[in-house]
């Protein structure tokens, strides 16, 4: 995918990332098309409990088998 790649995108999503840490607040969080959980790992590290909302069931499947019990899969 674009964003893995090495180089000005990959670094462009994390500062992005960042940038938004700031914003955290509370325990859980909803992510929105996370595809296949980039950013998913490092939310975990601020939040209890992440909902994640993928319409893709190759994402939403792919997301199951590598956080398990640690996200919950809409």
């Amino acid at each position: 995918e674009w964003y893995r790649t090495k180089g000005f995108y990959k670094r462009l999503i994390d500062y992005e990332f960042e940038e938004m840490k700031r914003y955290f607040k509370g325990p859980s969080l909803m992510e929105i098309g996370p595809a296949d959980g980039h950013h998913t790992k490092d939310l975990l590290k601020h939040f209890d409990t992440v909902v994640c909302v993928e319409p893709s069931k190759k994402y939403a499947q792919m997301l199951k088998k590598i956080y398990g019990n640690k996200i919950e899969v809409i």
